[in-house]
């Protein structure tokens, strides 16, 4: 039975009202979860499995499609870097048989507002951020 864990060196985790931002120091990404995104994320401790995280988010929502809303996620988290697992292995390893992200989008399509969103941006190193400031000349003008 696999147990999804984030991965959690070299994140930094900001909670927000609704939405949670991961930014991710060696790739310098950032990632905004929305709300069903930041549920899974927080069921996944490495000691529940899917089917746990699915009863987990306390939905009126078919079991199998809280089950493919938590895949949904995973799969996100996983093309993010953002899973421990994944790193060694493949998430599609422990899927159920069948799940395609085309599966899993058409398993969910009636609960359409309720799918794990992770948007993500590329920050510019911290170096490369700095703004550059307009210089001003050091030496006096004279009339």
């Amino acid at each position: 039975m696999y147990k999804p864990k984030p991965r959690n060196a070299r994140l930094l985790v900001e909670e927000l009202a609704d939405e949670l931002l991961i930014y991710d120091v060696e790739r310098n990404e950032v990632h905004c979860l929305n709300g069903a995104a930041v549920r899974v994320w927080q069921l996944c401790d490495g000691e529940r499995t899917v089917q746990e995280i699915a009863k987990g988010l306390n939905s009126d929502m078919d079991p199998d499609q809280a089950e493919t809303l938590v895949w949904t996620a995973l799969d996100q988290f996983a093309e993010r870097h953002l899973l421990e697992e994944v790193e060694a292995e493949p998430l599609e390893v422990h899927k159920p048989e069948g799940m395609t992200r085309r599966q899993m989008l058409l398993r969910v399509s009636m609960v359409v507002a309720l799918l794990p969103l992770v948007d993500s941006i590329v920050s510019p190193e911290a170096a490369l951020a700095m703004s550059i400031g307009f210089s001003t000349p050091t030496t006096p003008v004279t009339p």
